[in-house]
Protein backbone atom coordinates (compact mmCIF):
# COMPACT_ATOMS: atom_id res chain seq x y z
CA UNK A 1 0.00 0.00 0.00
CA UNK A 2 2.90 2.38 0.69
CA UNK A 3 4.03 1.85 -3.08
CA UNK A 4 0.21 3.09 -3.94
CA UNK A 5 1.11 6.30 -1.81
CA UNK A 6 4.11 6.66 -3.52
CA UNK A 7 2.39 6.29 -7.32
CA UNK A 8 -0.65 8.78 -6.13
CA UNK A 9 1.99 11.57 -4.94
CA UNK A 10 3.67 11.20 -8.49
CA UNK A 11 1.05 11.30 -10.08
CA UNK A 12 -0.11 14.53 -8.29
CA UNK A 13 2.99 16.12 -8.87
CA UNK A 14 3.06 16.02 -12.59
CA UNK A 15 -0.84 16.73 -12.61
CA UNK A 16 0.08 19.94 -10.66
CA UNK A 17 3.48 20.50 -12.77
CA UNK A 18 2.36 20.25 -16.22
CA UNK A 19 1.20 22.84 -18.53
CA UNK A 20 -2.73 21.94 -18.77
CA UNK A 21 -2.66 23.22 -22.62
CA UNK A 22 0.27 21.43 -23.74
CA UNK A 23 1.18 18.32 -20.96
CA UNK A 24 4.89 19.24 -21.55
CA UNK A 25 6.58 18.82 -17.55
CA UNK A 26 9.32 20.98 -16.65
CA UNK A 27 12.71 19.54 -15.96
CA UNK A 28 12.51 20.15 -12.03
CA UNK A 29 9.92 20.97 -10.25
CA UNK A 30 8.74 21.00 -6.03
CA UNK A 31 6.57 18.16 -4.19
CA UNK A 32 3.93 20.46 -5.06
CA UNK A 33 4.50 20.71 -9.02
CA UNK A 34 6.47 23.95 -8.64
CA UNK A 35 9.30 25.53 -10.28
CA UNK A 36 12.18 24.19 -8.60
CA UNK A 37 14.13 27.69 -8.18
CA UNK A 38 16.52 26.30 -5.78
CA UNK A 39 18.19 23.82 -8.41
CA UNK A 40 20.85 26.12 -9.97
CA UNK A 41 23.17 23.78 -12.41
CA UNK A 42 20.01 23.55 -14.97
CA UNK A 43 19.37 26.27 -16.92
CA UNK A 44 16.40 25.14 -18.36
CA UNK A 45 14.82 23.44 -14.85
CA UNK A 46 11.82 25.29 -15.90
CA UNK A 47 11.13 23.76 -18.97
CA UNK A 48 10.63 20.43 -21.23
CA UNK A 49 14.13 19.45 -21.65
CA UNK A 50 16.79 17.17 -21.58
CA UNK A 51 15.78 15.65 -18.20
CA UNK A 52 11.89 15.85 -18.46
CA UNK A 53 12.29 14.17 -21.93
CA UNK A 54 12.22 10.77 -20.02
CA UNK A 55 8.83 12.01 -18.49
CA UNK A 56 6.79 10.30 -21.76
CA UNK A 57 8.58 7.16 -21.69
CA UNK A 58 8.56 6.13 -17.93
CA UNK A 59 4.96 7.45 -17.93
CA UNK A 60 3.64 5.03 -20.91
CA UNK A 61 5.20 2.29 -19.26
CA UNK A 62 2.79 2.65 -16.64
CA UNK A 63 -0.04 2.49 -19.12
CA UNK A 64 1.11 -0.32 -21.44
CA UNK A 65 2.43 -2.38 -18.24
CA UNK A 66 -0.45 -1.91 -15.59
CA UNK A 67 -3.21 -0.11 -17.58
CA UNK A 68 -3.00 2.61 -15.24
CA UNK A 69 -5.69 5.39 -16.71
CA UNK A 70 -3.84 8.46 -15.53
CA UNK A 71 -0.81 7.13 -17.61
CA UNK A 72 -3.22 7.21 -20.26
CA UNK A 73 -4.78 10.44 -20.00
CA UNK A 74 -0.92 12.08 -19.47
CA UNK A 75 0.26 10.69 -22.58
CA UNK A 76 -3.24 11.75 -24.97
CA UNK A 77 -2.76 15.57 -23.90
CA UNK A 78 1.50 15.61 -24.70
CA UNK A 79 0.99 13.07 -27.81
CA UNK A 80 -2.09 15.40 -28.67
CA UNK A 81 0.49 18.89 -28.66
CA UNK A 82 3.19 16.57 -30.51
CA UNK A 83 0.52 15.39 -33.06
CA UNK A 84 0.01 19.20 -33.67
CA UNK A 85 3.84 19.59 -34.35
CA UNK A 86 4.36 16.61 -36.95
CA UNK A 87 6.72 13.44 -36.46
CA UNK A 88 9.74 15.12 -38.73
CA UNK A 89 9.29 17.90 -36.29
CA UNK A 90 9.96 17.53 -33.02
CA UNK A 91 12.45 19.30 -31.37
CA UNK A 92 15.36 19.36 -28.84
CA UNK A 93 13.66 21.31 -26.01
CA UNK A 94 10.55 23.37 -25.11
CA UNK A 95 8.83 25.81 -23.05
CA UNK A 96 6.16 24.28 -21.52
CA UNK A 97 3.70 26.41 -23.18
CA UNK A 98 4.95 25.07 -26.36
CA UNK A 99 7.15 27.62 -27.99
CA UNK A 100 10.80 25.76 -29.35
CA UNK A 101 13.86 25.56 -27.47
CA UNK A 102 16.07 23.91 -29.45
CA UNK A 103 16.01 24.36 -33.34
CA UNK A 104 17.18 21.00 -34.15
CA UNK A 105 15.93 17.31 -34.71
CA UNK A 106 16.83 15.27 -31.86
CA UNK A 107 16.61 11.33 -31.48
CA UNK A 108 16.18 11.49 -27.52
CA UNK A 109 13.12 13.40 -28.22
CA UNK A 110 11.49 11.57 -30.71
CA UNK A 111 12.11 8.22 -29.18
CA UNK A 112 10.52 8.95 -26.14
CA UNK A 113 7.84 11.04 -28.18
CA UNK A 114 6.99 7.71 -29.70
CA UNK A 115 7.06 5.59 -26.42
CA UNK A 116 4.64 8.56 -25.43
CA UNK A 117 2.18 7.92 -28.30
CA UNK A 118 1.78 4.48 -27.84
CA UNK A 119 -0.29 5.07 -24.69
CA UNK A 120 -2.77 7.43 -26.05
CA UNK A 121 -5.49 7.56 -29.24
CA UNK A 122 -3.13 8.84 -31.72
CA UNK A 123 -2.13 4.98 -33.59
CA UNK A 124 -1.22 6.78 -36.55
CA UNK A 125 1.29 9.10 -35.04
CA UNK A 126 2.53 6.46 -32.87
CA UNK A 127 3.31 4.85 -36.30
CA UNK A 128 4.95 8.34 -37.87
CA UNK A 129 7.13 8.35 -34.95
CA UNK A 130 8.35 4.96 -34.95
CA UNK A 131 9.46 5.46 -38.89
CA UNK A 132 11.03 8.34 -37.48
CA UNK A 133 12.66 6.64 -34.42
CA UNK A 134 13.61 4.29 -36.73
CA UNK A 135 15.91 6.97 -39.04
CA UNK A 136 16.70 10.06 -36.27
CA UNK A 137 20.39 9.16 -35.24
CA UNK A 138 22.44 10.77 -33.00
CA UNK A 139 26.31 10.69 -32.25
CA UNK A 140 25.52 11.51 -28.43
CA UNK A 141 25.64 9.24 -25.58
CA UNK A 142 22.63 10.76 -23.69
CA UNK A 143 20.34 10.28 -27.26
CA UNK A 144 21.31 7.32 -28.49
CA UNK A 145 20.83 5.45 -25.02
CA UNK A 146 17.09 6.83 -24.99
CA UNK A 147 16.71 6.04 -28.34
CA UNK A 148 17.95 2.24 -28.15
CA UNK A 149 15.65 2.11 -24.61
CA UNK A 150 12.44 3.13 -26.63
CA UNK A 151 13.59 1.00 -29.74
CA UNK A 152 12.92 -2.17 -26.94
CA UNK A 153 9.99 -0.87 -26.03
CA UNK A 154 8.43 -0.19 -29.14
CA UNK A 155 9.43 -3.95 -30.79
CA UNK A 156 8.11 -5.33 -27.81
CA UNK A 157 11.95 -6.22 -26.29
CA UNK A 158 11.49 -4.67 -22.88
CA UNK A 159 9.40 -6.78 -21.07
CA UNK A 160 7.51 -6.20 -17.62
CA UNK A 161 9.54 -7.70 -15.04
CA UNK A 162 6.24 -8.32 -13.25
CA UNK A 163 5.66 -11.15 -15.99
CA UNK A 164 9.00 -12.78 -16.57
CA UNK A 165 9.56 -13.29 -12.78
Amino acid sequence: NNWYNVIDKCYQVISAAKNNSTGLVPDWCTASGGSAGVVTWDNYKDHYYYDAVRYPMRIALDYLWFGEQRAYDHMEMLTQFFNTQGAANIKGGYYLDGGVIGNYHDAGFVATTGVGAMASSYTNFARQVYQEMKNTKSNEYYQDCLRMYCMLIATGNFPNPDDVL
